[in-house]
């Protein structure tokens, strides 16, 4: 049930990522539209997701990956 409204909402999680790294990006690094660069990596976005959902092998308990992402954060805070 959880992951049917999950992929319903890969394609505004990843309009959002697009819009937010897209105008990061030098002018000269972008050299395809950006209607092709969306299309691509929305195929590839949806391909991974695919198939971590049809993925066997066991999840990571929640507050194992939030302590990742608490490390991570950490790491690069002092940047």
């Amino acid at each position: 049930m959880r992951r049917g409204r999950t992929a319903s909402a890969l394609p505004r999680i990843a309009a959002v990522l697009y819009d937010a790294v897209m105008p990061k990006l030098p002018a000269d690094t972008v050299t395809v539209s950006p209607h092709d660069e969306a299309a691509a990596y929305d195929a590839w976005f949806r391909a991974k997701v695919e198939k971590a959902m049809a993925s066997t092998e066991p999840g990571i308990p929640h507050e194992e990956v939030m302590a990742m992402a608490r490390a991570i954060i950490e790491r690069h805070r002092g940047r």
